[in-house]
């Protein structure tokens, strides 16, 4: 389809270029260390069976582990 933008789905397959992608697409500065985070606050979740099924969703990633990560761990806080 014509128009139609790409779908990042992130899920406990994805790797850090999808968190990358994902915050370009968001219009934030996907730093190292932010990618870093996120991604293992997402491999987190998934290893620890905090969620089995379905990939995060826009809300869960920004509301909750975007802002977790930039009031936590990027701090020194884990």
């Amino acid at each position: 389809m014509i128009g139609r933008e790409t779908s990042i789905i992130i899920g406990p397959y994805s790797g850090k270029s999808s968190v990358e992608y994902w915050l370009i697409r968001r219009g934030i500065k996907p730093s190292p260390e932010l990618v870093k985070a996120m991604y293992e606050r997402i491999m987190y979740i998934y290893d620890n069976g905090l969620r089995m099924e379905p990939p995060l969703n826009d809300g869960e990633l920004e509301g909750g582990i975007l802002n977790d990560v930039r009031g936590g761990s990027l701090r020194g806080r884990s």
